[in-house]
């Protein structure tokens, strides 16, 4: 039945939409993958999405930490009172999208990598070359 609504899916949106698959529809609504989380940076139009993926597979350990499982916070935001917690991951990332909005402007630096290490994104002095390594295992 799954195999025959997926043909029916790839006949009718033939090559202009995505195909659904069973993982998608069991993984992409209950947790994050690195696929899901891909597609939803894209889909909000995030600048930098291999990047930022890496950030988010960096600061979840793979997405297996206990503040993305508690908090569904894929990039460790929090505030003077702590962690931001989401009700969903693609709340985190729509609010990755809304930050980055905010604050990043392509004029004034040379890379993401060199806006990510200027603002001072991360407490952790090898941050960006972390982030780097996660963006090469892609």
């Amino acid at each position: 039945m799954k195999a025959l609504l997926i043909t029916v899916l790839i006949l009718i949106c033939g090559q202009t939409c995505n195909v659904v698959t069973r993982s998608t529809i069991l993984i992409d609504n209950v947790k994050p993958t690195v696929w899901s989380v891909r597609n939803e940076l894209r889909k909000l139009g995030v600048k930098h999405p291999t990047i930022v993926l890496a950030q988010s597979r960096l600061e979840t350990g793979n997405y297996k930490s206990r503040l993305t499982k508690s908090h569904n916070n894929l990039f460790g935001f929090r505030t003077k009172n702590g962690y931001l917690k989401f009700s969903h991951w693609k709340e985190s990332v729509a609010y990755y999208k809304r930050w980055q909005d905010r604050h990043y402007k392509p004029t004034k630096h040379s890379s993401y990598y060199n806006f990510l290490r200027v603002i001072g994104y991360a407490e952790d002095p090898n941050y960006i070359t972390k982030v780097g390594k996660y963006r090469d295992w892609e």
